[in-house]
């Protein structure tokens, strides 16, 4: 566990001051199957975006649209490195608080 940990601490870290464009809330659209709507496929990064996709790792906004000119939070970054870690089981089993 404590790999995990130490893995997901470099990964935030090295991630933090990038600037990512991506999905914006990684909230669940209407399947895997589904194609973001507002990319086409002739878009530059159209095939990695669909991977990506296809993967689980981003799953783009309720309405169907990924808008990859938005910029990614530190959330989404924390939710995208415990997506490509495997790690979601154990995130969902933890308990967490924040202070204050």
């Amino acid at each position: 566990m404590k790999r995990h940990t130490f893995i997901l601490a470099a990964v935030l870290l090295w991630s933090t001051p990038v600037t990512v464009y991506a999905d914006s809330h990684l909230s669940a659209i209407q399947g895997k199957d589904s194609v973001f709507t507002d990319i086409g496929s002739t878009y530059w990064a159209y095939n990695e975006i669909d991977r990506i996709r296809t993967l689980g790792i981003f799953q783009g906004y309720a309405d169907g649209t990924f808008r990859p000119s938005n910029s990614i939070t530190r959330i989404q970054t924390i939710v995208t490195a415990v997506r490509l870690l495997g790690l979601e089981e154990e995130a969902n089993a933890k308990e967490f608080s924040t202070p204050g």
